[in-house]
């Protein structure tokens, strides 16, 4: 599953209005600030209360208020756009009962029917936006009848074997709550427990008293279904669950939604944790972790394969970790400071970083020109900014920062005006949890570069094992081997010169065992260096495979896809007549982050903010900077294209990112 694309201007919307229900005069007894933002509606809220008073389920009353309580933030997003969108979702709901979507060979996580319906929909109605938010307060638009309902179906499976062992305070926080976010509110428990009644009774009669169990069952039916979609990742709020269930796609916000109501349907104790930005990335995941019996957490992902190791499967990635929060039903602070960086406005946050990663204190000194008592943050940088993942306060002219994560520069900031101003150097906690300020000297450096953005740690050795071969037997019976790829290759086009002592017809690349293809461009030219053309020719297996073209379409960013085969499949060309071949020249599938021949790159380093140290146009694929200082933190971008660049030391003679 892809990583979440952060969108802060939706984001920043929805916490502007969440911080703007909390009364600052909130105390610790939040329920009369509740009781007063109901307003005409209080009288619904107490018919809750008085429902279980004449019952005399004192249990009940008790998590009616921790409930009502703890609605004072909670709000779903309506509007007449939204209603327009489920053409969207029906649509999509119909390529799956018919079996019939295809995701693009290039991107799997694009379908191109569901991007022209998106389209449509964006062309015929509009593009969703903050206008189109029609906000609905929990504490004003909730009926008593949604209440008790959401209050008996929790309760009815807290009584399920597996969940039995839940004290009070776990069940409140793990199972109770009516809502995930900011979606429209529906009767998803009921939809859910119908969805699996067999299963659970099921399970219930086998004895099972394992919630992991149940979420593995839970998981498993869901592995066929969900899909991270890029199309529909930009739906801006939480989907209902008929949507949810409907489209089986969209960002892992999405995802998350549907592990938080897969498994709180059923009884299985789980909450929703948060890494807003990798260290090293434009980036963030949201994700899922079901409490264990013995407390102990497992993090998930909703309908991916394996659960457990969505940390791992990050690390393995190349991604760095600065923080994760949980968003808590119940809030966590009752004062809202609206002069905070706006992801911090929120009640609901739990910094939970050292239950999953290895971490680290970072102790900012010497910033007693800051008021006693100052807000102070960590940031990361995010590939065009930085942004705050920590926050902080000052105390006798130095700040703390407790459990950071390892392997990430950050700088300390501060926010006023609505802006970042930095107030310090940037600090490398390495992945040995070593601190070390970044001092740039004024001593100056040639500076080789090579490229803008972290290697790709998947695609170096996607082609080990590759061959091109020549022949004039249209089988290859007969066949020479020219070019045979045994090591990782850089992801920039590479030329072979050849020396052949005849004239061949056919070429081709013969693709190893294992592989997809992974294949962006192939060429060949003669001796008088014109490119040869010919008839596009490949193995049978291979006949009707859409992506072929892309290895001769002179787009490096489009690239041949296979499925992994046990046997050799191969592409090539027929130059229908024996040719003189003198090169061959090829691309492995890349990201295009090397340096580019022809494209335009600037050179920044970091003094309190980014100066330029040049521009230059490449003419191959490295360049040599003049730098003027040393030991600091630069920044390449290219000028003409693309949109990820990572700040990097320059370290003997190499660039190191971060």
């Amino acid at each position: 599953m892809k990583d979440c694309i952060k969108q802060p201007t939706i984001k920043s919307l929805a916490l502007s209005i969440a911080s703007i229900l909390i009364l600052s005069s909130c105390t610790h007894d939040n329920l009369n600030v509740a009781l007063q933002q109901a307003s005409e509606n209080r009288s619904e809220i107490e018919l809750v209360f008085s429902h279980y008073s004449e019952a005399k389920d004192s249990l009940k009353l008790k998590a009616s208020k921790f409930l009502v309580k703890n609605m004072v933030n909670r709000y779903g997003i309506e509007g007449r756009k939204f209603d327009l969108y489920d053409t969207v979702f029906n649509f999509v709901d119909s390529l799956r009962k018919h079996k019939t979507l295809v995701r693009d060979p290039n991107n799997r996580y694009k379908i191109p029917e569901i991007e022209q319906i998106w389209n449509f929909a964006t062309t015929e109605y509009g593009t969703i936006g903050g206008s189109d938010f029609d906000v609905k307060l929990d504490l004003i638009h909730l009926d008593s009848r949604l209440i008790i309902e959401n209050i008996d179906l929790a309760f009815e499976v807290w009584q399920l074997p597996w969940s039995r062992h839940l004290r009070f305070d776990d069940f409140c926080e793990y199972i109770l709550p009516h809502r995930f976010g900011n979606e429209k509110i529906s009767t998803w428990r009921s939809t859910l427990l119908n969805k699996y009644k067999d299963k659970i009774d099921s399970l219930k009669n086998t004895g099972c008293e394992d919630p992991l169990v149940v979420a593995k069952f839970i998981n498993e039916d869901l592995l066929s279904k969900w899909i991270y979609s890029h199309t529909l990742r930009n739906y801006p709020i939480g989907m209902t669950i008929e949507n949810l269930l409907k489209s089986g796609m969209g960002s892992c916000t999405h995802q998350a939604q549907l592990g938080i109501y897969s498994m709180r349907a059923l009884g299985i104790p789980v909450v929703h944790e948060e890494i807003l930005y990798f260290g090293n990335s434009h980036l963030g995941h949201e994700f899922n972790s079901i409490v264990l019996k013995d407390g102990s957490l497992l993090d998930f992902d909703v309908g991916n394969k394996n659960m457990g190791g969505v940390i791992d499967e990050r690390y393995s990635r190349g991604n760095s970790i600065p923080k994760i929060y949980r968003k808590t039903f119940e809030a966590v602070s009752y004062y809202i400071n609206k002069e905070l960086f706006p992801y911090f406005q929120n009640p609901n946050l739990k910094d939970v970083t050292s239950e999953y990663i290895s971490t680290k204190d970072i102790e900012i000194e010497k910033i007693d020109f800051l008021k006693e008592n100052s807000i102070i943050y960590l940031c990361i940088f995010n590939n065009s900014n930085w942004v705050p993942v920590s926050i902080s306060t000052v105390s006798k002219g130095q700040a703390i920062f407790q459990d950071m994560g390892l392997g990430i520069v950050y700088l300390p900031m501060i926010y006023t005006n609505e802006k970042l101003v930095p107030v310090g150097e940037p600090i490398i906690l390495d992945k040995n949890s070593n601190t070390k300020k970044i001092s740039h000297t004024t001593n100056s450096q040639k500076i080789e570069i090579n490229r803008k953005y972290h290697p790709n740690k998947g695609l170096p050795g996607k082609m080990i094992g590759g061959k091109f071969q020549v022949s004039n037997d249209k089988n290859f019976n007969e066949s020479l081997d020219i070019v045979q790829i045994d090591d990782s290759l850089e992801l920039i086009p590479k030329t072979i010169e050849l020396n052949l002592k005849k004239n061949y017809r056919y070429i081709r690349y013969l693709i190893p065992k294992g592989s997809m293809g992974d294949l962006a461009e192939f060429s060949v030219t003669s001796n008088s260096s014109t490119t040869l053309s010919g008839e596009v020719i490949c193995s049978f297996n291979l006949g009707g495979n859409k992506t072929i073209k892309f290895a001769f379409d002179n787009n490096p960013l489009s690239f041949l896809s296979v499925p992994v085969s046990t046997t050799e499949e191969w592409i090539g060309l027929d130059l229908k007549s024996q040719k003189e071949i003198s090169q061959v020249t090829f691309c492995p599938r890349t990201d295009k982050n090397n340096i580019w021949a022809g494209l335009s790159y600037e050179l920044f380093y970091w003094s309190d903010e980014w100066k330029s140290i040049g521009i230059q146009t490449a003419d191959s694929y490295s360049l040599i900077f003049s730098s003027p200082i040393s030991n600091g933190l630069f920044l390449l971008r290219c000028l003409d294209e693309g949109t990820e660049e990572r700040i990097f030391t320059y370290e003997q003679g190499e660039q190191v990112w971060w």
